[in-house]
């Protein structure tokens, strides 16, 4: 077997090894709609889940950030912003594939970004139908969750330090 058909016969056999433990038989796959017709009444609910998620999401990283880089016991402690970094990285997406794996992440798929919405249309793996609801879910799910995280955790979070969570070139 040469080295390109082995990595691909590796990652094929690893991507259906993923796919059998989401749900331990496989039945997640079952369940992720092909291009067609969506009922109006699961994409509502499909809908107002990506909202849940993405509030959380958003409230999560927004409340990591501001403690981890923001002024706080915590980055104090943690010397650098390479280390801040990563810490940073390695929380979030443990919360994120958390969130992907919850009821309502497996529910409405976990998208949590228009991108991925887009992206698992234009693979045909998701109804067009669901795009722009999903989309519009995930913007107010997302300005809600900076929201909520700025009212709990007051003007840090507006700070230079975290600036909302939002990514930022350096200066120079």
């Amino acid at each position: 077997m040469s080295g390109a058909s082995g990595a691909w016969a590796a990652t094929a056999s690893l991507g259906s090894t993923w796919r059998r433990a989401i749900d331990g038989d496989g039945s997640f796959l079952g369940r992720v709609r092909t291009r067609g017709t969506i009922r109006a009444s699961s994409l509502g609910r499909d809908s107002a889940y990506e909202l849940l998620l993405t509030f959380a999401l958003l409230f999560a990283v927004t409340t990591i950030v501001r403690w981890v880089i923001g002024p706080s016991a915590v980055s104090r402690q943690v010397p650098g912003i390479q280390s801040q970094l990563v810490i940073v990285g390695l929380t979030v997406g443990l919360f994120l594939a958390a969130l992907i794996l919850s009821p309502l992440g497996k529910a409405s798929l976990g998208h949590m970004n228009p991108a991925i919405s887009l992206a698992m249309w234009l693979f045909g793996v998701f109804p067009g139908a669901g795009v722009v609801p999903y989309s519009v879910a995930q913007f107010f799910g997302s300005v809600l969750g900076v929201i909520a995280a700025r009212g709990v955790w007051g003007s840090a979070v507006a700070g230079p330090h975290v600036a909302y969570a939002v990514l930022q070139p350096a200066a120079g």
